[in-house]
């Protein structure tokens, strides 16, 4: 699912990076300083809207690992 369709309960958004090795979050990287705005829930996931995660993940592309960084829904599967 892209996000903006599914309706299960979301915990939050991530950036996920996706290499040969699997996935890995933005901030094993610290891009986070790449993103000022950024804001956190309770649990460490970002706690922005799915458009503005897709916007983060294009304002860091290039940068950190050689990956490309995915924008991720966290959800709860019913």
């Amino acid at each position: 699912m892209n996000g903006e369709d599914d309706k299960s309960p979301c915990l939050g958004n991530d950036i996920l990076g996706w290499d040969i090795s699997g996935f890995h979050s933005f901030l094993c990287n610290s891009l986070q300083k790449e993103l000022p705005d950024t804001k956190f829930n309770h649990i460490g996931l970002l706690d922005h809207d799915f458009t503005e995660v897709t916007r983060f993940a294009s304002q860091i592309k290039g940068k950190g690992e050689p990956v490309e960084w995915i924008p991720c829904r966290i959800g709860v599967s019913e």
